[in-house]
């Protein structure tokens, strides 16, 4: 029994590593608004022009998912993730030295993206090895900590770089990335017999293509992803635009990541119920996302702009949480490391070009608000590719239980015809 109490204890220990990993890397890469308004104001450049600093640094996180991933399969997450925190630091500190938006573009986008990756992705890989049961509710606690990084650290820098100016504020936050050395010190690989071991020796598993659920649901991410990041970079300049003060605009994340805490805990705890459809659930917070989305075009007021970052957060909140708990129903868990670095390299593509699409939807119609219905309607679109997905995993499943069935049945004929033939 203590054996057991203490196994326990050290998983939730891990789950609350993976939170703190989480808080600073998303955190961090939430607050791309602020970093976005800091440049504008600091190199005076376009707006599309100027969003690919954040933009980029997402993409390289997401395109280097595969390398993240199959490198915690050989060395560790412990071994990666430490890794990605020095790589993390070059990359803030090298940026403090800007000159260019090109200079930014390899020292942020490049180099601190591919840090990020290698400390983002194996925060999943530990929690899918040590929890089996409640495996939904710990992903979530753990994903919380992005939108509680992104709740404190979007006034946070904001401030920093108010106060201390672009160069420095680099600085700075390259040094709070030393916090994650422990953390990683604490992603022990599991070695008893109820966790769930990932491959450590075959790096990528291509019969994974094989999937054609797995691979519809990869379309409805990618497409996803054309509009995911608009709020993050948009929302703080429009409040601006229609005459909230920097604060209040900044304020807009911070209720944004409110509304995201919780959604991440409760579809967490909700989706481990047997009886609720996860893919429902998914599907649900990407309605609310684009209808709300939609609504920003309609009612353009600074207290309904409140009201679209807290639903945003919310049904984000429930897409974040459930992306890799569905990763894993689809593809089994010996293939969701692989299933996992697959779909956000796919995701890669797309999540870049969003916010420069919207930054220039903003250059020609002089306005946010066509941006935000481009947004709407990519979420729309999204959301109906999953339901094909869900069809197609359902068939997929109908079609092997009807082949077991099949083959028990030829089983059990065999034996008849086996006792007749000895009587």
């Amino acid at each position: 029994m203590t054996r057991e109490r203490s196994r326990l204890s050290s998983r939730w220990w891990i789950c609350a590593a993976a939170f703190v990993v989480q808080f600073l890397t998303a955190g961090l890469g939430n607050v791309a608004g602020v970093i976005f308004a800091v440049l504008l104001e600091e190199i005076k450049a376009s707006r599309g022009r100027t969003a690919w600093v954040s933009s980029l640094a997402a993409a390289v996180l997401y395109f280097s998912a595969p390398l993240s991933t199959s490198l915690s399969k050989r060395y560790g997450c412990r071994s990666v993730t430490i890794a990605g925190t020095f790589i993390c630091i070059l990359g803030m500190v090298l940026s403090s030295f800007y000159r260019s938006l090109y200079y930014l573009y390899v020292t942020h986008g490049v180099i601190w993206g591919l840090g990020q990756a290698m400390c983002y992705f194996p925060s999943f890989l530990i929690i899918s090895q040590h929890f089996e049961t409640r495996y939904s509710l710990a992903i979530g606690i753990a994903v919380c900590g992005a939108s509680v990084g992104t709740l404190v650290l979007s006034p946070g820098t904001d401030w920093l770089f108010r106060r201390f100016g672009l160069a420095w504020s680099f600085r700075i936050l390259g040094a709070t990335y030393l916090i994650l050395i422990p953390c990683g010190l604490i992603f022990r690989p599991a070695v008893d017999g109820a966790s769930v071991p990932l491959e450590r020796f075959k790096y990528f598993d291509w019969t994974i293509f094989k999937n054609r659920a797995f691979l519809v649901y990869l379309i409805s991410l990618k497409i996803l992803m054309l509009g995911y990041l608009v709020p993050y970079v948009h929302l703080m300049r429009l409040a601006e635009d229609m005459g909230a003060k920097p604060i209040q605009a900044a304020l807009l994340i911070s209720y944004l990541a409110i509304g995201s805490t919780v959604g991440r805990l409760v579809f967490g705890r909700l989706a481990d119920c047997q009886q609720l459809s996860q893919f429902y659930l998914w599907q649900t917070g990407l309605l609310g996302i684009s209808v709300s989305s939609t609504f920003v075009a309609i009612v353009a007021t600074y207290h309904w702009l409140v009201l679209y970052a807290v639903t945003f957060g919310l049904c984000e909140g429930c897409y974040i949480t459930l992306n890799p708990v569905l990763i894993r129903k689809l593809v089994g868990t010996d293939k969701f490391a692989n299933g996992l670095g697959i779909s956000y390299f796919a995701m890669s593509f797309t999540r870049s070009a969003g916010p420069p699409i919207a930054g220039w939807i903003f250059d020609y119609f002089k306005s946010y608000y066509v941006a935000f219905l481009y947004t709407g309607f990519v979420f729309m679109l999204g959301n109906c590719v999953a339901f094909i997905a869900q069809v197609v995993e359902s068939n997929s499943k109908r079609t092997e239980r009807d082949a077991q069935g099949r083959r028990k049945s030829t089983s059990s004929l065999c034996q008849v015809v086996e006792k007749e033939t000895v009587l």
